[in-house]
């Protein structure tokens, strides 16, 4: 019910929630339901430590503002959040990362990411057989296909 209320009163909303692992959930929970009425959503990253009230108290309105101007996309969101809990250079970043390249909103978020992230792809040396192996993974999960192996 709120985010028909908002898609009525605003363009756009940008979600700020506590650093914490409940207010990350919290965030992903209210962009999914915000998506799903149709009402653009972008998400502030707050502080480590901080959340909007702290942040608010002990920096001010301007600490604030910034943190919303600095806000990113779902997406990008999601991709922060999984480098920051495992290493690029690791099988379990790799297991969700291909996952979540194959969501990209846009060819140019994607190619962003590829070729931001294939030097840690494991056991490729070579930078642009990494981003022709990942390109090639996330076709097939576009498509439907199977998950397979790095």
């Amino acid at each position: 019910d709120h985010a028909k209320l908002l898609k009525r009163w605003a363009d756009r909303v940008t979600v700020l929630y506590d650093s914490d692992d409940a207010g990350r959930k919290a965030a992903d929970r209210a962009v999914d339901v915000l998506s799903a009425e149709g009402v653009p959503a972008k998400i502030a990253l707050m502080p480590a430590g901080d959340d909007p009230d702290t942040l608010l108290r002990t920096r001010g309105a301007t600490a604030v503002r910034e943190a919303v101007d600095g806000a990113i996309s779902p997406y990008e969101y999601r991709l922060a959040l999984l480098e920051r809990d495992h290493p690029p250079a690791t099988e379990e970043f790799w297991a969700a990362a291909l996952d979540l390249l194959a969501q990209a909103p846009s060819e140019i978020d994607l190619t962003r990411h590829v070729d931001r992230l294939a030097p840690f792809l494991p056991g490729v040396r070579d930078p642009r057989k990494a981003e022709r192996a990942i390109r090639s993974e996330v076709t097939k999960r576009r498509r439907g296909g199977r998950k397979t192996e790095n």
